[in-house]
């Protein structure tokens, strides 16, 4: 879901100004009812089964660019299409449609914000279609009563990337493939090859490798590889031997090497044993992290619980929210920390904010840091547990194959100075943030980055075969975790998921299935050591226009459902609860639901009975798993651009009438009774909504299957 509203004016600036483009304006359609023609957006709702859209260059003649030849536009839609077709005529005043003039392009796949599309009219048309052919007719499927959201509507020229070859583009994908498939073997080797590297333990002054080697032959020594945090394990030639140790024995062995080495510290280092000749060498098993670092925590922390389950998502300062988090017993927050902003360039006269860090000294801007500093703090001191979610929209930070649709990107960890850039700020947030006298609040939980199954929109990395962005995003995790560990030895990290589970992506390139990414996580915890990560689950309802999660479709109590939402959140907490799952093979992983929330359509009493019911439905399902420490809701007030949605328990901003945060809607007292005295009265009404007499009735107690 959209955090920032200036995301969404970078998008737009980026798309209206990259290239030069033919605008084009409204007509009219069929079948759609027009809520909003703005200069902004088209907002419509489809009333039939054959809905479209029309639209016309603006002088109603031919197209301007002799290379106009992308139709384009950015579109929210929650639900997606399930089709489209442009038709397109030489008619401008009064166009004529033809099944000879027709291009289809699959669908628009569902966007929760505002998403690019693009199709080649040339290429689309095998030639057919000319500048002269300049009103165009967008289908948009069969489905009644979706809800869409169309902007920036235009024609433009094709970027190098829509330029290259289908076969160009083939033989690109095989060769992502094929380096998901060397990630793939290391992962299979690993697990048939426990590497002799048991443990790598990290105190204050050194790093110990301890393990047992069954090494027959003792006229070949074992060696130390060590790899920098940049460094993919899988691919050969990467890391050093560590000079003057070997290993020459069968048995058990333990190596101590100095925990800071040429200005280094190696907190963040793997190390791996290998074989060594004049030929080459052969590493065994995986490379290892450090996975006991207690004796390196530079402080005493406790692990901090919220008192209940009551949290809201995406906290920034503003003066109203802090009566209504008391007002609403709100005990736990997530506060978005954008990362390069910490990198923007500070106001003249003003010092930066220096930090040391592997011997090298760190600038920071200080008036990031005060923002951070008041959410972070005033929660702090009234015992609120905060959740920091790390995000990346632009800058050095930035991953290299970062593609402009997506609204966040991925870190670059890809060269040995970003890799050390990000380091640096993730202990900076660490060692401000885990203070024993809370002089600028405390950070418990660390969320990396968002939504990663959606990549392309929420943590966009290019386009990357699954097993290549998941070893990013897990070094991503592991640098978090350690850099934290180093102040609060209770830290805990979390991957970012949507509300998908066990899906089919129509692109697998730019989107992964949910369960996938945690099997795969675990795969690798498994090879490379445990470590103590969770996941941010985000269970919105299957659409997130309906809030009646009690009737959601696709969901189903088995661990190859679709989606899990409300509905059915006891898949979650059992897939966490199997064996295999367990930290260290004894502790259930925490699961934090940290961002979700219940749309109301429309401002009336029926809607906001609703989401109130919606509000104590999820509540009866979420309060006896235990895997489960929190529900982060998402909005405190509706956002008047985040595609029509309203998911706030207060209604949109009204500054004409003195209501910046505009009202409460009855869903706020409804949230504030659960977990009180109050709980029972509040909600027994809302049990006739629901269609139930008795509040046990929602939930699943059966075991879940496999399918």
């Amino acid at each position: 879901m959209m955090k920032y509203t200036k995301l969404l004016a970078l998008l737009s600036i980026f798309t209206t100004s990259l290239f030069a483009k033919t605008e084009l304006q409204f007509k009219g359609g069929n079948h759609i009812e027009v809520v909003t023609d703005t200069a902004e957006l088209i907002d419509i709702k489809t009333i039939d089964d054959d809905p479209f859209l029309v639209f016309t260059t603006k002088d109603d003649g031919s197209v301007g660019g002799e290379q106009d030849q992308m139709l384009a536009f950015e579109y929210f839609c929650p639900d997606g299409t399930n089709s489209l077709e442009v038709f397109y005529s030489k008619n401008t005043g009064e166009p004529e449609w033809s099944s000879k003039q027709v291009i289809s392009s699959g669908r628009l796949t569902k966007a929760e914000a505002w998403q690019p599309f693009a199709i080649d009219l040339k290429a689309g048309s095998n030639g057919h279609w000319t500048k002269e052919w300049a009103a165009f007719r967008i289908d948009i499927g069969s489905k009644r009563n979706l809800k869409l959201q169309i902007r920036n509507v235009h024609l433009r020229p094709p970027t190098p990337s829509e330029l290259k070859s289908a076969e160009m583009k083939a033989q690109e994908t095989e060769a992502k493939l094929a380096t998901g498939r060397a990630i793939q073997k290391y992962l299979a080797d690993a697990a048939q090859e426990r590497s002799p590297i048991h443990q790598v333990s990290v105190t204050k002054d050194h790093v110990l490798l301890s393990g047992i080697t069954d090494q027959a032959n003792a006229t070949k020594p074992l060696h130390i590889v060590e790899y920098l945090p940049h460094e993919v394990t899988w691919e050969a030639g990467n890391g050093k031997y560590v000079q003057g140790i070997s290993i020459s024995k069968k048995g058990p062995f333990e190596i101590k090497l100095p925990r800071y080495h040429d200005g280094r510290d190696r907190l963040t280092h793997r190390f791996a044993i290998a074989t060594k000749n004049k030929e080459n060498s052969t590493r065994i098993g995986a490379a290892q992290w450090a996975t006991d670092v207690s004796a390196a925590a530079e402080r005493s922390m406790p692990r901090l619980y919220p008192s209940n389950k009551k949290g809201l998502g995406g906290i920034e300062w503003k003066d109203g929210i802090m009566n209504d988090l008391e007002d609403l017993g709100i005990t736990s927050i997530t506060v978005n920390l954008l990362l390069h902003d910490l990198l923007e360039e500070t106001p003249e006269g003003q010092k930066t904010i220096e930090f040391k860090h592997d011997s090298r000294t760190w600038h920071y801007n200080p008036a990031t840091v005060a923002e951070w500093d008041k959410v972070i703090q005033w929660a702090s001191d009234r015992d609120i547990v905060v959740s920091a979610i790390l995000l990346i929209t632009e800058g050095p930070l930035q991953h290299p194959d970062y593609d402009p649709a997506g609204l966040y990107a991925m870190p670059n960890l890809t060269d040995l100075e970003s890799t050390d850039a990000y380091r640096a700020i993730l202990s900076f947030i660490a060692e401000r943030y885990s203070r024993p006298d809370k002089e600028y609040g405390w950070i418990s939980h660390w969320i990396l980055h968002n939504e990663i199954d959606y990549a392309w929109t929420w943590t966009n990395m290019g386009e990357q075969v699954i097993e290549v962005y998941l070893e990013h995003y897990i070094r991503s995790m592991r640098l978090a975790w350690l850099e934290a560990r180093r102040y609060n030895p209770t830290a805990e990290v979390f991957m970012s998921l949507t509300h998908s589970w066990d899906t089919k992506p129509s692109n697998t390139l730019r989107a992964y299935p949910p369960r996938r990414l945690v099997e795969l996580l675990n795969e690798y915890n498994a090879a490379e050591g445990d470590f103590h990560w969770g996941l941010a689950y985000h269970p919105y309802p299957s659409s997130l226009l309906d809030p009646r999660t009690w009737n959601d479709p696709k969901t189903s109590f088995a661990y190859n459902t679709t989606y899990i939402t409300p509905r059915n959140i006891e898949v979650l907490d059992a897939f966490m609860h199997k064996p295999e799952m367990l930290y260290k093979g004894e502790h259930v992983r925490t699961v934090l639901l940290s961002e979700q929330g219940f749309h109301t359509s429309e401002y009336t009493e029926e809607q906001f009975t609703i989401q109130s019911a919606a509000f104590a439905y999820t509540w009866q399902k979420i309060l006896p798993l235990k895997s489960i420490e929190t529900f982060h809701n998402h909005r405190w007030v509706d956002h008047p651009r985040e595609g029509g949605l309203k998911l706030g328990v207060r209604t949109l901003p009204d500054i004409a009438n003195g209501k910046p945060f505009g009202v409460r809607k009855p869903a706020f007292d409804v949230f504030a009774a659960l977990e009180t005295d109050r709980a029972a009265e509040v909600t027994e009404p809302l049990k006739a909504i629901i269609g139930i007499t008795e509040w046990s009735e929602v939930n699943h107690t059966d075991p879940i299957t496999e399918e």
